[in-house]
């Protein structure tokens, strides 16, 4: 009787093992951020579009529900490196790259 429970136990273990690969997968999530509305050579436009931004890398980089600490810690690592990239692409748009990167129609923030 002992066996049998202990073996009832370790079943929901070992295929606890078995989901964690397909949960673990690697997915880039990417969001477009339209800017064609707003004025960047005004400080005001410049602003909206780094707020879009910042916004667009917490949806990308967000966890639903709730996280462990690890889970956190991987969610603020990857905003970390999704707004470095992001503010690669907008000093370029700012700083007079914006037509080239305009013709595209929007600039896209992805989890890395």
């Amino acid at each position: 009787m002992a066996k049998f429970f202990l073996m009832l136990l370790t079943v929901p273990l070992a295929t606890a093992g078995v989901a964690a690969p397909a949960f673990a997968q690697d997915v880039t999530r990417s969001i477009a951020v339209s800017y064609d509305d707003l004025n960047l050579s005004s400080e005001r436009g410049r602003e909206r579009l780094t707020t879009r931004v910042k916004m667009a890398v917490r949806k990308v980089c967000g966890l639903p529900g709730r996280a462990t600490l690890r889970e956190r810690a991987a969610e603020n690592a990857c905003k970390v490196q999704a707004m470095s990239d992001a503010e690669t692409k907008l000093a370029a748009l700012f700083n007079g790259g914006g037509t080239r990167l305009a013709d595209q129609g929007a600039m896209v923030v992805a989890a890395p």
